[in-house]
């Protein structure tokens, strides 16, 4: 069955059911089809079993065995590289804290010593 239903006539299909000229196909809650048949012939399809297929040719494995692996950049020991830790998470986070720290800092001197230069800005625009 589908997940979001397929129904004839408005009645949801739960078994195998044979199509008349004229059925009303709904595919989940949006598409609509309405079959017609052309020939008398068609009304006489049964469903039939499984579709048979050919399994696909063995591939003989190749006997070169597999490149190896790439070394190491710059001669780096293989050992020496190690994933990233939670450390250098919570330094990266200090280290976005400090420059917010350094940026508040820096507005508050502007703001105290040179309000002419750091308003500036704001009063070409009519602020």
């Amino acid at each position: 069955g589908s997940t979001n239903g397929t129904f004839v006539n408005g009645e949801r299909l739960v078994t195998a059911r044979a199509l008349a000229a004229g059925n009303l196909l709904g595919f989940g809650e949006n598409v609509t089809v309405t079959f017609d048949s052309l020939s008398p012939e068609a009304a006489a399809t049964v469903m039939a079993g499984a579709i048979r297929t050919v399994p696909p040719p063995r591939v003989q494995p190749s006997a070169t065995p597999p490149p190896p692996p790439p070394p190491t950049p710059a001669g780096i020991p293989a050992d020496a590289i190690k994933p990233t830790s939670r450390r250098s998470w919570v330094m990266a986070g200090c280290g976005c804290l400090v420059l917010v720290v350094t940026c508040l800092v820096f507005l508050f001197f502007m703001d105290s010593f040179f309000p002419d230069i750091l308003y500036a800005p704001l009063r070409m625009f009519g602020f």
